[in-house]
């Protein structure tokens, strides 16, 4: 779980990721490890913003860990590393195609989110083309995660196509995400 958000929590997201701000990359780089998905949020939403090259390296080592949550964290992170000139994208690519294929459910919704957000205006087919392939995925986050990002499609006519399929969905979340994601896609 990246970071499931309720009032509880609220005040520790907002000084965690005030400080983080003041601490070096080397030191926010070792808190994606932590065993608090707070902690680990907190510190890729910090990193989301940097360019420091030892980032993107650290994060390609991360794919292979035995943690899940680690593995899950690094898609997160990697989905909007060097915002906002996403100098990483590219790169980034085939770890999250890899990813996309992780027995754990929550690396598979991070990598197929990961997609919506790197490529939100200029998705290449090879990224639809996964994306399409996770629409009978059995986890359901996996599913929404895929009608969001989906609607960041260039082909219209394929994305609207599984964007209907994700609309009858046995699950109303799905359900809800891909009438989401169609609406992005026809603005």
């Amino acid at each position: 779980m990246i970071d499931e958000k309720d009032s509880s929590s609220s005040t520790l997201r907002l000084l965690a990721g005030e400080a983080l701000k003041n601490w070096n990359t080397e030191a926010v780089l070792k808190l994606l490890s932590d065993e608090d998905y707070i902690v680990r949020t907190a510190a890729a939403r910090e990193l989301h913003m940097r360019d420091d090259k030892e980032i993107f390296p650290y994060l390609a080592e991360m794919v292979i860990s035995q943690k899940s949550y680690e593995r899950e964290i690094s898609a997160y992170t990697l989905g909007q590393l060097a915002t906002p000139k996403r100098v990483y994208r590219e790169l980034s690519l085939p770890i999250l195609f890899d990813l996309t294929k992780d027995q754990d459910s929550e690396v598979r919704a991070a990598a197929a989110a990961a997609f919506g957000h790197l490529y939100f205006r200029d998705m290449p087919s090879s990224v639809e083309h996964c994306l399409i392939a996770l629409l009978d995925d059995e986890s359901i986050d996996v599913r929404c995660c895929v009608a969001m990002s989906l609607g960041s499609a260039l082909n219209v006519d394929l994305a609207k196509k599984a964007l209907e399929q994700l609309r009858k969905d046995k699950s109303t979340k799905v359900k809800d995400h891909a009438k989401l994601g169609l609406e992005i896609l026809n603005a």
